[in-house]
């Protein structure tokens, strides 16, 4: 989700843009019984979370020279950084909007616990994917005959790894994928978008066609796929002996094939509209811009539902609720990031006095 300035200027555009559709399915995740009690809404965005892990396996490789350029601790340090910073400031203020009153304790034990606010569990996440980025990016950097090869059966070793971790580790019962080692499955997508990076995406210039094709055919099956998700829910993990657990967080494969026919609808959706019309173009930077706050709209969007929509707004027409509501989380939480971003800054350009 975290990308560094400097690194921003590598990403393509398509890429926030499919980060703007996870936040969002993120917060129809979260709205669930607030703004509708639809079912098969619900069950619609449970790919939010898996398709940020393959948008990061994606940008990770995407911007490995410059990565690969650093020392392992500064690479690491850039990568965490700012989702870090954000973090303590989120788990601060959740905690004074909780109790009335900040107390070092309890902050303490909620910030090493990541469990401030519910989807907080995603920086513990993001911390580990990062701890092994750099050994995977040196792996898929060796230059070798049959370097496919060896690459496919690192994905088996990332499998079996994944299968072992959602069964058998824990870390501070950290809910979801971040208390589990690797993120568990969460590592097979990060890996698998390293791969479609370095693959698929990677310095191919797909024309407007083949664009719209991607996007009519993976939308018919990501459709599809969320009809089966409807009606038949994970019985396909237990098809398949629920080798990753009952398949929602750490995800299963039911939802690890979502999130791969929603990145190809998001790629053949986005690079179509950018070079379809100037309405099209305008609305991909809107929505660029929205998926490039992805992270801030994560880390404060349950302050703002919780402790103030929840409480003090209502309307009589839900779909006025609702487009409020939406409203101001995504643009609160931008407000809020930029106050991070400005306090960060701060932060930075203090020097403090020689003696």
């Amino acid at each position: 989700m975290e990308v560094t300035r400097s690194e921003k200027k590598e990403i393509v555009k398509w890429i926030n843009c499919a980060k703007c559709v996870a936040i969002l399915a993120v917060l129809l995740d979260h709205t669930h019984k607030i703004l509708f009690t639809n079912e098969k809404i619900e069950w619609a965005s449970y790919f939010s979370v898996s398709l940020f892990v393959l948008i990061s396996g994606i940008t990770t490789y995407k911007t490995r020279a410059k990565n690969l350029a650093l020392n392992g601790f500064r690479a690491y340090w850039q990568k965490v950084f700012g989702i870090l910073t954000g973090y303590l400031i989120a788990t601060i203020l959740y905690t004074i909007a909780e109790y009335g009153y900040f107390d070092f304790e309890t902050f303490m034990d909620l910030l090493i616990h990541f469990n401030a606010s519910g989807p907080l569990y995603f920086v513990l996440l993001y911390l580990q994917l990062m701890l092994i980025h750099r050994p995977l990016l040196y792996f898929l950097e060796k230059n070798r005959k049959l370097q496919v090869f060896y690459e496919m059966i690192l994905l088996v070793i990332v499998v079996i790894f994944a299968s072992y971790s959602v069964k058998y580790t824990n870390i501070m019962h950290v809910y979801g994928g971040g208390g589990k080692l690797f993120g568990a499955t969460y590592l097979i997508l990060f890996y698998v978008g390293m791969l479609l990076e370095k693959y698929v995406f990677s310095g191919r210039d797909f024309s407007i066609g083949k664009s719209l094709i991607c996007m009519v055919s993976f939308g018919i099956l990501w459709l599809t796929w969320w009809q089966i998700l409807c009606e038949k829910q994970f019985a396909l993990e237990q098809v398949l002996g629920n080798i990753f657990g009952v398949g929602l967080n750490p995800p299963g494969v039911t939802l690890m094939i979502s999130a791969m026919f929603m990145l190809f609808l998001c790629f053949g959706l986005f690079t179509w509209l950018e070079r379809s019309n100037i309405i099209g173009r305008k609305l991909v930077e809107l929505v660029n811009y929205i998926g490039c706050q992805s992270m801030y709209i994560f880390l404060f969007h349950r302050l703002i539902l919780d402790y103030f929509l929840v409480k003090y707004v209502h309307f009589e027409s839900r779909w006025l609720m609702r487009g409020c509501y939406l409203i101001c989380m995504i643009v609160g939480s931008i407000m809020i990031g930029g106050a991070v971003e400005l306090f960060t800054k701060f932060i930075k350009n203090i020097s403090l006095p020689t003696t």
